[in-house]
């Protein structure tokens, strides 16, 4: 039924791509990336985004050019070599 409706609103260009309730658990690779980050500290349950619409807009751009100004990671392997070298 949902590679019906797939095909009915998608076309047959684009795979089908099943919900992830329709994926088995084994089938699903998950990669865990060890870091430092303490989610409870103090540091990161701050809001550093300003709460002025306008000042939010700006900061908002301006941390979106850093985050494309990024290296950008081509493997997994890669990722963690540089998330290691960063703690």
């Amino acid at each position: 039924m949902q590679i019906f409706n797939h095909e009915e609103f998608q076309g047959p260009h684009r795979p089908y791509s099943p919900p992830l309730s329709d994926v088995e658990e084994d089938d699903i690779e998950h990669i865990i990336i060890k870091t430092s980050y303490d989610p409870l500290s103090p540091q990161n349950k701050r809001f550093k985004a300003p709460r002025d619409r306008a000042e939010n807009a700006v900061w908002s751009a301006n941390e979106r050019s850093c985050a494309e100004a990024g290296e950008s990671m081509k493997s997994i392997p890669d990722l963690c070599n540089k998330v290691h070298v960063l703690l």
